[in-house]
């Protein structure tokens, strides 16, 4: 019932503001390989971003069972559009998977 609430009449395709401060933070999970000759590192990266999205604020009380956080799929969330810059990848727009998840705080905080 809550998160239905919450998307009725959310928009995606809308930035939540004129301005979104999102933090990103990457973790190194595994060294794939070196190329040496061509410069090539392929590697494989736990990246998570964070960014508030007040849309998506609630207040906790008995009629949503007081729940202060959420999981949302994030093909149904505007996320930020991302790019790794000096990707030996043509496309260097972070990809995201249709199937996971975000987790949205009833602060508005959206944390994938």
């Amino acid at each position: 019932v809550l998160i239905n609430s919450l998307m009725l009449g959310y928009n995606k395709n809308l930035r939540p503001d004129s301005q979104v401060e999102v933090e990103m933070n990457a973790n190194i999970q595994q060294i794939v390989g070196i190329d040496e000759k061509q410069q090539i590192m392929t590697s494989s990266l736990f990246i998570s971003q964070k960014w508030a999205d007040q849309r998506l604020s609630w207040t906790p009380n008995a009629s949503n069972f007081n729940a202060t956080t959420i999981m949302v799929p994030v093909k149904s969330l505007w996320i930020p559009d991302t790019m790794i810059v000096n990707s030996a990848d043509a496309n260097a727009y972070l990809p995201v998977s249709d199937y996971s998840y975000a987790s949205v705080h009833y602060n508005g905080t959206v944390d994938m």
